[in-house]
């Protein structure tokens, strides 16, 4: 059984040399990439951003039953740690995070495994764009067949706006597509999908009366 991404980010073929910054391969955004994680190595993708600009990357690789557990660092060309990011809460091992650049320029992103493992088993997808970093929805889930307003949130703060979903009428989890006002690519969170209706709690409930 294997996973298909439908993906509204254009995906590019891997260039074979980008494994050091001065053979980072170019992005023109939004990008995604299919790759193999090297075995010990990195790989380096450049690209432009201006200043002010917002930037989302996030790889997929846990999520699609891949071995690998990505790290993402994004450099700038004289090679200084701008940004970093591991594993985001609510995403397991893979990371998703955005940035806001200070200044115009090329920049880089490396990607490698936090083992230093790579192969077939250990596939990911690097997608960059103007996605928004919410993770998780708020209620967790709702009931089958039903139209429920959900809020989703990041741990960086990110928040969008609550957003009705029809749920699924046999699925136990359901991904929905989120994208930001005005956006051009999409990041996605899961819902629970069960057989009663979740409540949020109202307020004031600290007494019994």
């Amino acid at each position: 059984l294997r996973l298909l991404f439908i993906d509204d980010i254009p995906t590019t073929a891997r260039a074979e040399n980008n494994l050091s910054p001065k053979e980072a391969q170019s992005l023109i955004l939004p990008a995604a990439v299919e790759a193999e994680m090297p075995t010990l190595g990195m790989h380096y993708y450049r690209f432009a951003a201006k200043k002010g600009e917002r930037i989302a990357f996030e790889v997929v690789a846990q999520r699609m039953n891949s071995r690998a557990d990505p790290i993402v660092r994004i450099q700038n060309t004289a090679g200084r740690e701008i940004a970093y990011c591991d594993d985001t809460p609510g995403l397991g091992a893979d990371p998703r995070f955005a940035h806001v650049f200070k200044a115009d320029g090329e920049y880089l992103a490396e990607v490698r495994d936090a083992n230093y493992d790579g192969g077939p088993e250990c596939r990911y997808r690097l997608r960059i764009g103007d996605f928004p970093t919410a993770t998780v929805p708020f209620p967790l889930g709702g009931k089958r067949g039903s139209i429920t307003a959900f809020a989703f949130e990041g741990p960086d703060g990110d928040r969008l706006d609550p957003l009705k979903v029809k749920l699924d009428t046999t699925a136990s989890l359901q991904l929905v597509a989120l994208k930001s006002p005005g956006g051009r690519s999409s990041s996605f969170a899961s819902i629970l999908v069960g057989d009663t209706e979740d409540f949020v709690t109202s307020q004031p409930n600290h007494s019994p009366a």
